[in-house]
């Protein structure tokens, strides 16, 4: 195995190809601290000019990341030109429109939109416009993506195309929606950026102990869809994700008097069950983020092609180094919505 290793790094291009992996790595981790401690100022002053201006910052690159994603799922099933702009503006939309009054007050703008100018017509009102207003969005958004993308794939399975498009889109949509509400919300809702910390580390972690768990002690392949996965990097990339998840959980918990993941459906449960919860998370986010990763890696093979895209160098795609976060965000969605209806 290290002879392997030596002989890798003996050819130029190799050594090359690793390099701008390991660059682009420290570029991505560091723009990543940025982006969550701009996250994490404006939960604790968007009353302040200073903090509204954080948020709208954090709001500017997550848009920009949502819209690079939105191109990578669109391109992937061919569809190009104008009708690719259309498409990516309609997701757009509504990744950022609030779903009702409740989340529209975290997002800048729809946050003084309800406060201010509609504010006369009552809560349940402001929920109803949103919710209306969303549904006619994604209608128009269906109707469009059947007749582009079943256009684009003629040679194809049109209407499976079309499916997988969907399902994919709407997995990235409200991926996002969750990474809106985590990042911009006030900080005694679920203190959100510590929320989001922890998952991702959990995450980066069944990826990264799963991966070496495979070079050093993998023998039986996972699934064919991504025949580097084998069943022992699988094992040992959860169990390391589960305990690292669960010490930080129990450090937060216990440490920090305003985290509370799971909203207001916990507030009046006892420690114990909390703490069974948490390690509940603990143990499905990894098979989650795993899952997520497969199902992205489907897509691929489907459609028969190696990276989402190559806007970043070494790594490929935003898709492919996000599809296990965007996929336990998506679930992760439905979670926070039973624990706080108005989400």
């Amino acid at each position: 195995m290290l002879e392997a290793k030596e002989n890798f790094f003996k050819k130029p291009e190799n050594r090359k190809s690793f390099f701008i992996r390991l660059i682009s790595s420290v570029v991505m981790v560091g723009l990543l601290v940025i982006y969550i401690a701009l996250g994490r100022y404006h939960s604790y002053h968007m009353n302040t000019s200073l903090g509204e201006t954080a948020g709208y910052v954090n709001l500017v690159i997550t848009l920009i990341l949502f819209v690079i994603c939105a191109y990578e799922i669109t391109k992937t099933f061919n569809v190009k030109g104008y009708l690719q702009v259309m498409l990516i503006f309609f997701l757009t939309v509504l990744a950022y429109f609030p779903l009702n009054f409740d989340t529209s007050l975290d997002y800048p703008f729809f946050e003084k939109m309800s406060s201010t100018w509609l504010v006369k017509w009552g809560n349940h009102n402001i929920s109803l416009f949103y919710t209306l207003v969303w549904v006619l969005i994604f209608l128009v958004n269906l109707f469009i993506g059947f007749k582009v993308v079943k256009h684009f794939n003629k040679a194809q399975d049109g209407t499976r195309y079309f499916g997988l498009y969907l399902f994919y889109a709407m997995v990235i949509v409200f991926g996002f929606k969750t990474l809106f509400s985590l990042l911009l919300s006030s900080a005694n809702v679920y203190n959100g950026t510590l929320t989001l910390v922890w998952i991702w580390i959990m995450i980066i972690s069944a990826d990264t102990f799963a991966y070496l768990g495979g070079i050093l002690f993998g023998k039986h392949k996972l699934t064919s869809i991504s025949p580097k996965k084998t069943v022992e990097g699988a094992i040992i990339g959860f169990s390391f994700s589960f305990i690292i998840g669960v010490a930080i959980a129990i450090s937060l918990f216990y440490g920090t008097s305003d985290w509370h993941m799971f909203g207001d459906m916990l507030k009046n449960a006892s420690k114990t069950s909390i703490c069974i919860l948490l390690v509940l998370f603990c143990l499905i986010t990894p098979i989650i983020s795993m899952f997520g990763d497969i199902a992205f890696s489907y897509v691929k093979r489907v459609v028969d092609i190696k990276d989402f895209s190559n806007v970043i160098p070494g790594h490929g795609g935003a898709l492919d180094r996000l599809d296990s976060l965007i996929f336990t965000l998506f679930i992760f969605y439905w979670i926070m919505l039973f624990g706080n209806p108005g989400i």
